[in-house]
């Protein structure tokens, strides 16, 4: 008899697929370490939209729609590793080696500038534009 490894239960169908262009709140609810496909060391993030930055918007707890990130560890992509650690709260310093462990990710609240793109399935979607810093600076982005 075969036998296969459940994912769980489907996500619920009240999940909003998109939101207006903006900024908003965004809670990671899924992080795991990978590699790329150019075999580079990756954080996967998987995050839920919760509400606009102004309050106007917001959504429960597994309703807000899903935004798909990848941080990749190359020297190339590290002003983006770092914009993350900006909006989160941490104080990058020039010339620091930091490790970042996937799980110490999860439940983390990330402001984001969202916009409405379409995903590599030509599916309408949200994707980050860039990560919120508290100064406002967006170095070398948005992404």
């Amino acid at each position: 008899m075969p036998t296969y490894t459940s994912q769980g239960k489907p996500e619920s169908s009240n999940r909003k697929r998109l939101c207006d262009s903006g900024n908003y709140m965004v809670a990671i609810i899924k992080a795991e370490d990978g590699v790329s496909q150019a075999g580079n060391p990756v954080i996967k993030l998987r995050g839920e939209v919760r509400e606009s930055l102004d309050g106007a918007i917001s959504f429960e707890d597994g309703q807000g729609p899903l935004i798909f990130e990848n941080l990749v560890f190359v020297q190339s992509a590290a002003w983006k590793i770092d914009q993350f650690r900006c909006a989160i709260g941490e104080d990058p310093e020039e010339g620091e080696e930091i490790t970042l462990e996937a799980d110490d990710l999860l439940g983390v609240v990330v402001p984001c500038a969202l916009k409405q793109a379409k995903n590599q399935k030509g599916d309408d979607t949200m994707e980050v534009e860039y990560f919120i810093t508290e100064s406002g600076d967006v170095k070398d982005g948005p992404f």
